[in-house]
Formats: structure tokens, sequence, C-alpha cells
């Protein structure tokens, strides 16, 4: 028999999978509110408080801009590689459909996301304060930590972070001032900082290139976001590839829904872009795990797409209006895909009632929770909880320092969890 342990490791810094249409205070920094669009089959709730969730009438309009595939020449400087940092944390490798160490157990990652950790180093108090935050309530031991490109489209409600990564095209002018910063000093000043905390808080560190755009160009190859995701990776794949508790999660959430990727399946053109994602952060890190995303907002997980490049897992993300849904298309999937390959759930949540400016998040009450955890329960699928913030939504905090019920199911979930281990 084999242990299966459920490791609360994945204190999920997600930079943001919400979309994010920010209004200006008197300030000059933009109100994280939610202004997401409609729920299509996507999953997704980015947002600087706004969800990731667009709608199918802005699924393709939204990426025009990300068409654009500004990539600095500076895309091309090999950056630093870090050495291995000081941490008992066993490195994790794919084992049919489970992650295992070293030892054989069979380990399941669960934990929280923050959003754009460039927005919360500069407006909301550091990352570093925002991981105790997490951790003096939620004993996650996962952390997805968000790394946003100059522009994210995000289905029609774009998101321009205050320190972006420099890829991509450039941000049209804001209300606030936009960090023009190198790739190194981004990587030594935000990004280094914070895998280094989380890493010395005992956690896996999900970095997370969240991006929301069409993948696929119209003739089946990469689209400029697309093509900027490779750039990204060539850089920085290499930079924590001797960090054993370190995640690569490749793209956010693709959506290319038209035609050519067979509304919003697999095809051979989505097959080789993924595989080309793959393929440069094997180049640069041979070892650490592959989170892969999908097809309309990372909502088709797909156990047979024939990836190669080993210790890869599928993604989905899911919010209540697009789960259970669609006669829980989305669950089949997920069940299905999770049957013969690793399937991490990086973003899910929801908010009581009508609160989110977004029907996507909404729910009357619990009951959507609670058939999620007994999904994902059946299932042993890893996951990162979408968002560990106050103005961010879905919010797992409230602005006077409290939590939502939506964190309060996360704190229970995750303190059921943490001890727990199973017999497989």
């Amino acid at each position: 028999m084999k242990t299966r342990i459920r490791v609360a490791f994945a204190f999920s810094i997600a930079l943001a999978a919400c979309s994010s249409s920010t209004q200006s205070n008197n300030t000059g920094v933009p109100s994280l509110q939610d202004a997401s669009s409609e729920v299509a089959d996507s999953g997704s709730s980015d947002s600087a408080a706004a969800s990731d969730a667009p709608s199918d009438a802005t699924n393709d309009a939204s990426s025009d801009v990300g068409d654009s595939g500004a990539v600095d020449g500076e895309a091309n400087t090999a950056l630093a590689i870090l050495p291995a940092p000081t941490t008992t944390l066993p490195p994790l490798h794919v084992v049919g459909n489970t992650f295992q160490d070293p030892s054989g157990n069979t380990i399941i990652l669960r934990g929280v996301a923050i959003p754009d950790i460039a927005s919360v180093a500069l407006w909301s108090g550091g990352v570093n304060p925002r991981i105790d935050e997490v951790l003096q309530t939620m004993p996650a031991h996962v952390v997805r930590l968000p790394v946003y490109p100059r522009t994210v489209p995000n289905g029609g409600y774009p998101y321009y972070s205050p320190e972006p990564y420099p890829i991509g095209p450039a941000a049209p002018k804001q209300s606030y001032t936009i960090a023009d910063v190198s790739a190194q000093d981004y990587v030594t000043s935000v990004l280094q900082p914070a895998v280094d905390y989380a890493t010395s808080k005992n956690l896996y560190v999900i970095v997370d290139y969240h991006q929301i755009d069409n993948t696929l160009a119209s003739d089946g190859g990469p689209s400029g976001s697309g093509q900027d995701a490779i750039a990204f990776w060539t850089q920085i794949a290499p930079v924590f590839s001797n960090y054993p508790n370190v995640i690569y999660e490749a793209f956010n959430e693709p959506i290319d829904t038209s035609a050519t990727t067979s509304a919003g399946g697999w095809n051979a053109a989505y097959t080789r872009f993924a595989q080309s994602l793959v393929t440069v952060i094997r180049a640069g890190a041979p070892d650490n795990l592959i989170v892969v995303g999908s097809p309309s907002w990372s909502q088709y997980p797909n156990a047979s797409s024939g990836l190669d490049g080993g210790n890869i897992a599928m993604t989905g993300h899911t919010y209540p209006g697009n789960y259970p849904g669609k006669g829980n298309a989305f669950k089949t999937r997920v069940t299905a895909a999770a049957a013969s390959i690793p399937v991490f759930l990086t973003e899910w949540g929801f908010e009581i009632g009508d609160a989110s400016a977004s029907a996507t998040l909404d729910t009357p009450d619990l009951s959507w929770g609670t058939d999620l955890q007994q999904t994902v329960e059946d299932g042993g699928e890893s996951w990162v909880a979408w968002v560990a913030d106050p103005s961010w939504g879905p919010p797992m905090f409230t602005a006077d320092g409290g939590v939502t019920e939506f964190g309060i199911f996360t704190q229970s979930w995750l303190t059921e969890d943490v001890d727990a281990d199973w017999v497989q």
C-alpha cells in the first residue's frame, strides 16, 4: 500500500488570475473592484477585484491587444540562474495521475493564491506580510505567485500591473504610474523575494505566467501573447530550476474559443503551442513540475494531449458560473483527465449572494463549495483557492481585516486536510 499524503503546501501567490477593470480613486491608484464580464464556459476569476470570468461575447475581440506580440530585445537576455535554496521540501515528480516525492509518497498540494505580486508589493503592504496573514489562519502548503506581463487583455477587461514583467505590448496611459523595469530587476526585486520568502515558510510555490488571451493566431501559429509566453519562459525557466519546491504554470488562461481550437477543445494547433511551452521550459528547467492550461480559460484539461517532456500536470479553473452548469461538463472533463494525469485546480472560488459585479462568482449558499469539495476529495486533485485579498475577487478577506464566507470555507477545508493521510 502507498501512503497518500495531503500536503497543504500550495500557497498560491497567484499574481491574479482575475480580470481587472480598474477605476481610479483620488490617490491615483486604481481601486480594485469586481469588474469582470459574464461567465461563458470560462472559469476564471481574475480581477484586481474582478473575476477572471469573461463572456462568450468578448472572447475573441479581447485578444487583439495581445496579438501585437511586442517582445523586448531584452527578452533574449539570459537571467541569472539562482542556486538551490535551503529547504527540506522534496522535489515532486509525476507518476501516473499523481505527484510523488522521492520516497514514493503521493503528495496532494492544497493552498491559496494572492493577486498580482507587484500590486500587492506596491499597494497592499507587501507580499511577505500577505503570506504571513494567510498562514496565521490557513494551514496552506502551496502558494501561487502570478507574474503579469505589461498588458493582460482578459476578455475585454484589460489589466495593467503597476510593475509588470517587461514583455508584451506597453500599457496605455493610466491614472497611476507603471514602473518600467528590466527583466533582471523584476526577478531580483519582485519575484525572487516572494519565492524565497514563501520557501522559507516551507511552501511549494507556483510561478504563474498570468496572461489571459488567445494563444493562437488565425493561421494556427502562436499569437502575440503566445510568442510572449515562449519568450517569458525562455528567460524565467532556468532562474528557479534549482528550486525543488517551484512549479511552473505555463499560461494562466488561454482563451482560444474560436474555430481554430474547435470551439474550446484541444486541436492540433493548440497542442503544438502547448508543446512549445513545455519544450522551452524543459530546456531551462529539466525537472520542475509544469502545469499546462487549456482553451476556454483553462476549462479543458486533456489527459490525451500527448505532450512530451515529463512531470506535466493539467490545470482547471472553476467558479459558480461555469460549474456545475452546462450539464456538469467541466466536472466530467476534470474527472476524465484526472483518471490518467494529475489535475491541479489552480483557481477556484465563490461569493455568497450577489456581492460581486459578475454572476460568474456568485452562488446563493455554500452548497456550491461543498459539492466542489466532495468532487475534489473523490478525485484527489491538488488545488489553489483564488484569492487571498480584500479587493480582488472573489475575496477571502474583508477590507476591515475580517474573513469572508469563502475565506472561512477555505480555512475549514485546509484545516480538515492538513494532517490527513490517505491509503491509496
